[in-house]
């Protein structure tokens, strides 16, 4: 469909739980056995991708793995379909109608503008103005003795 206007087909929600090869303790989360989420897919008319993830965060947003891909699937994917992801400002618009859920939100921002940077044929880090293509992260110590941590 080249030529036609880009909108977005449909969206895929795909719960995943990874099991972690060391459980990790997060304090008044407990113990951590598996990274859970929701891989999200945006589809166009012109077959383009773009992906995200959504992660549940209970004890910080109050988004759990079920409320994250209810609040996706009834509520804010059934506002995207026929949406052009450049539509920005419309598309959050469309997301205000529902209070809160910042992951859900922000994985479908972010899989919007990896189709946005396919479209324009750059990394996303480009897109969004960056200049260089490491991305410093940070590591996550679990909460065990300082001898454990400190290995």
């Amino acid at each position: 469909m080249k030529g036609a206007k880009m909108e977005i087909d449909k969206v895929e929600t795909i719960p995943f739980s990874i099991i972690m090869k060391k459980p990790s303790q997060w304090g008044a989360a407990g113990l951590r056995e598996a990274a859970e989420g929701i891989l999200i897919r945006v589809y166009t008319n012109e077959g383009i991708v773009g992906q995200a993830e959504a992660i549940p965060r209970p004890y910080i947003y109050g988004e759990t793995l079920f409320s994250l891909k209810h609040i996706l699937d009834e509520w804010l994917i059934p506002g995207l379909v026929g949406m052009d992801p450049f539509d920005t400002e419309r598309i959050r618009n469309s997301f205000a109608r529902v209070a809160w859920n910042p992951s859900a939100k922000a994985a479908l921002d972010m899989a919007l503008f990896d189709i946005k940077a396919q479209v324009c044929k750059v990394p996303v880090y480009k897109f969004l103005g960056g200049w260089e293509a490491r991305v410093p992260v940070s590591y996550m110590v679990s909460l065990k003795s300082i001898a454990e941590m400190q290995a």
